[in-house]
């Protein structure tokens, strides 16, 4: 559905109108200012507008809200009286959960269960400037010191590079039968303290593997036995 835009300096719109700016800013995800700026309408409006959509229903805003405030009720002609606080704050609090939601699983397409814990830290990290942390961290079900993992792993990408490049020089010198075990021997006697573990995981990430001549078996056979 195509969006429509009001002439320069027109700024008075009916309620079908209001419900197609409503969806649309809710369809291409658009932010308040954005749509202020578009249809020069204040952020205000615009918001309010939404509570009234989200609270009273599509009909709310199709009703005209003109005439006088209705003495009995303190409300409107032709208006609803409004929801209580806490029922509005839990509104908001599940548009912004789905928005969330919907945001999430656009970048990075990922299912309920799947997704890699890398996967999802950077899907975090990329809206993290858009939607508070927690609820991003509850939705992609990642805890907060593994995605903290994560991110000082990816803002440190050549923290073993050096150590890499010994570990190959060290592998190819020595006919490539060296394991991990004396490739951390080797690295130590270099005065490059790490840990064998790291060793292990380095060489795993850089295709080394061991190359172990087999023992030959002897097979003893009658003459032998005899001999």
């Amino acid at each position: 559905m195509g969006c429509f835009c009001m002439p320069k300096g027109y700024r008075k719109y009916n309620g079908t109108q209001k419900v197609e700016i409503i969806k649309r800013i809710h369809r291409e995800n658009l932010s308040f200012k954005g749509a202020s700026r578009e249809y020069g309408i204040s952020d205000r409006t615009l918001r309010d507008w939404e509570r009234i959509y989200w609270e009273e229903g599509e009909e709310a805003l199709l009703t005209e809200r003109r005439g006088r405030a209705c003495v009995a009720s303190g409300t409107q002609k032709g208006r609803k009286p409004k929801l209580n606080k806490q029922v509005e704050e839990d509104l908001i609090a599940e548009n912004q959960r789905l928005r969330i939601e919907i945001d999430y699983l656009k970048i990075e397409c990922l299912g309920a269960g799947r997704g890699t814990p890398k996967q999802k830290a950077q899907v975090v990290q990329e809206l993290r400037q858009k939607y508070p942390l927690k609820a991003l961290l509850q939705l992609a079900g990642l805890p907060r010191s593994t995605f903290y993992y994560y991110l000082h792993q990816s803002q440190n990408p050549a923290k073993y590079q050096m150590v890499k490049e010994q570990i190959v020089i060290i592998f190819n010198e020595n006919k490539k039968r060296y394991g991990y075990r004396r490739i951390t021997k080797e690295l130590h006697n270099n005065d490059i303290r790490v840990n064998h573990k790291t060793v292990r995981k380095l060489m795993k990430q850089l295709g080394l593997v061991c190359q172990v001549r087999s023992k030959r078996s002897t097979v003893l056979t009658k003459a032998k036995l005899e001999k």
